[in-house]
């Protein structure tokens, strides 16, 4: 229920969020949090500004408890910003154009994702010295090295 909600608020309060720096008449504590152009880079703060608030939301009532929680969001986090990148060359590279409800279906999807499988990769996130892995990348080193000994 909570990555409905998630969801419902990261895309909606980023709507809005898309035209906040204007309202605030291009306050300069509003630009850490809102687009100032129509960049892409400065649209990921659209998706990053009401993912980060949820998340700490999350984190206050059931992420402190889970082992991988954060690591879960840093990876969906990325998740989003790299297919709202991707799906918007490509469409804008294709079509060498603009649409409205391509851009809004694309923030869409780059919302859901995040949250999607932010609750998967919160299980599938193990940390260790070297930083943040994969869980399924140790398992493929365990089996490589298991299947290689006994071939030989």
């Amino acid at each position: 229920m909570y990555m409905l909600f998630g969801m419902v608020f990261t895309f909606f309060f980023g709507v809005i969020l898309h035209f906040v720096y204007g309202w605030s008449r291009n306050s300069l504590l509003v630009a850490f949090i809102a687009p100032t152009n129509e960049s892409l880079f400065e649209h990921l703060k659209l998706l990053m500004t009401p993912f980060l608030i949820w998340a700490m939301v999350e984190y206050a009532y059931y992420g402190q408890y889970m082992h991988a929680f954060v690591p879960g969001k840093v990876i969906g986090l990325w998740l989003g910003f790299i297919l709202m990148i991707g799906l918007h060359l490509l469409y804008s590279g294709l079509l060498r154009r603009r649409i409205v409800w391509v851009d809004v279906s694309i923030f869409a999807v780059s919302v859901f994702e995040p949250h999607q499988n932010t609750e998967q990769s919160a299980h599938d996130v193990q940390l260790n010295k070297a930083g943040l892995v994969p869980l399924w990348i140790h398992q493929f080193r365990f089996e490589h090295l298991k299947n290689s000994r006994h071939q030989h």
